[in-house]
């Protein structure tokens, strides 16, 4: 530029020269904007969507009593909007990032050769603004954590509330939730107008530090050109590049911005990926063939530090062939010791043996393909009957979905379903009655090979006529292995082979049905309610 300008009507051969290679330079430079914008878009939408996959590989790979601390709104917050911002810094910011630095290099050469005393005026004004550049950052990462996790409460009172629905609107507390949600979405909206406040200040603050200093190297740069140090095209040529260095200036603020968005993010993102643990689903054979016996020696557990334990000394072992009942009071510990059994959750004391050798951490995934479980409060996804049943097979079959239904005795209701096997039951299956849901929980749990199953309180949404037909196919069916069934029905658990008596956290009571009724225990006490019960009916 500057030999252009100085060329202009004495020199036409070098005024052309000099502008085709500003032309040149020109297309070389949208050149490479557009395949380094192409380039780093590309890599950035592969990294987010690898960050995105590590994310939910955490959650469902995380155990079960430390992924409750998060809600559910939390979680989707930190899988959509947290991911996002994370990718904006990697994407669209560092691609701008890449491109400040090259114009300020190019920029910089060509100053450097027009005047190095200008220049390096310049460059004092660096370590000042790097300085204040790293007191916003501070504060503009507390700010953007704290949207982060205002972002994450808002999601989780959406939610729960879409969840929790029916009770809302059976309680009416139609107007609390809303002032709650608007509570927490004014507290959103006021961090946000915080931090980009703050923003804006750093923005305007780098903006006027441009403008003083590009008057104060004008006013240096026009006294050179009166003096003769300095031609007319060099210091036209000088002012240009100044205002090309206003651009890197610039993005450098929203560049931060971004950057410390994304720092916010990740380490809410790092929160959960670090939950994955040593869990891993290997190849080849099982590390224990088939499940021939399960002891539990001493176990303990407790939800909560210092608090009363759930679980105290518990000791049993289960038998390949056995149909063992597990009997006690709501709140004895039940659903804690199969969660424990399953490796959800781990014992503050005691141990988990498999074929005599304790369990090790990365053998829990194998223990769960060799334990089925179906729980009192069953699940479905929003899909078909069939993919819900057929969930835990990669390629299942018709014919055995549909052996699976019958034995739970779903079969029949399935075909009257407008789709059949393929019609869809909503979220949670909330299309479907309790004891559908419950006994279609029954059949995919049956699907797959298994070597024990446990039934967690599974025939509580379904009538006693139904669970006899359910109880009696599953005894055709069990063959060598073994069955284990949380119940408080009388009915359920006379046709075990054995039955433990749970009561405090505390094993009390072991032995058969006849036995149990003539010690005159807990059990005893049990049995003479639910046939009082039985008679009031």
């Amino acid at each position: 530029m500057k030999n252009a300008v100085d060329s202009l009507g004495t020199d036409w051969g070098r005024t052309k020269e000099s502008v085709f290679f500003l032309l040149l330079f020109a297309f070389l430079h949208a050149l490479f904007r557009y395949g380094g914008r192409l380039g780093f878009l590309l890599a950035s939408r592969d990294i987010e969507g690898a960050v995105r996959e590590e994310f939910f590989r955490g959650i469902i790979r995380a155990r079960v009593d430390e992924v409750r601390d998060f809600s559910s709104g939390d979680l989707l917050a930190r899988g959509t909007s947290d991911v996002s911002s994370f990718w904006l810094f990697i994407g669209p910011g560092l691609l701008t990032l890449v491109s400040a630095g090259f114009t300020f290099l190019i920029g910089i050469f060509f100053m450097v050769k027009i005047s190095a005393k200008l220049t390096l005026i310049l460059l004092s004004a660096i370590p000042p603004v790097v300085f204040v550049a790293r007191v916003f950052a501070r504060r503009l990462y507390r700010g953007h954590r704290r949207v982060r996790e205002l972002v994450g409460k808002v999601s989780e009172v959406a939610s729960s509330s879409v969840t929790g629905i029916r009770v809302i609107r059976s309680y009416l507390m139609e107007e609390t939730l809303e002032e709650r949600f608007s509570r927490i979405s004014g507290d959103l909206r006021d961090a946000v107008v915080s931090t980009q406040s703050m923003s804006a200040l750093f923005h305007g603050t780098l903006t006027l530090a441009t403008g003083v200093g590009t008057l104060f190297l004008i006013f240096i740069g026009g006294r050179d050109v009166l003096s003769g140090d300095l031609t007319v095209g060099g210091f036209v040529a000088f002012v240009s590049y100044i205002g090309m260095l206003s651009f890197p200036s610039i993005a450098l603020g929203w560049v931060l911005n971004l950057f410390q968005r994304a720092k916010a993010s990740l380490s809410r993102m790092e929160e959960v990926t670090a939950l994955a643990g040593i869990e891993e689903r290997g190849e080849g054979a099982s590390p224990h063939g088939r499940i021939e016996t399960l002891e539990v020696r001493n176990l303990s557990f407790s939800y909560l530090e210092n608090s009363r334990p759930v679980l105290r000394g518990v000791s049993f072992s289960l038998r390949r062939g056995e149909v063992v009942g597990l009997a006690g009071e709501t709140g004895s510990g039940k659903t804690t010791l199969v969660a424990i059994l399953l490796g959800f959750l781990r014992p503050d004391e005691g141990e988990i043996l498999v074929n005599g050798r304790r369990v090790r951490e990365e053998e829990w995934p194998w223990i769960r393909e060799r334990i089925r479980a179906v729980f009192q409060d069953p699940f479905l996804f929003s899909e078909t009957v069939f993919s819900n049943i057929s969930f835990p097979v990669d390629d299942p079959r018709p014919e055995r979905v549909v052996a699976s239904a019958v034995t739970a005795s779903i079969h029949d209701e399935i075909e009257s379903f407008p789709e059949g096997y393929g019609t869809l039951v909503g979220e949670r299956g909330i299309t479907l009655s309790g004891g559908q849901k419950q006994r279609m929980t029954i059949a995919r749990a049956l699907l797959p090979d298994w070597d024990i199953l446990v039934l967690d309180d599974a025939f509580a949404s379904v009538d006693s006529l139904a669970e006899e037909r359910i109880f009696s196919s599953l005894l055709d069916l069990l063959g060598d292995r073994t069955l284990l069934v949380v119940s408080q029905r009388v009915q359920t658990l006379s046709r075990c082979h054995r039955i433990l008596v749970l009561h405090e956290g505390r094993i009390v009571e072991e032995g058969t049905f006849g036995e149990l009724i003539q010690r005159g225990g807990i059990f005893s006490l049990h049995y003479e309610r639910e046939k009082i019960r039985e008679g009031l009916s």
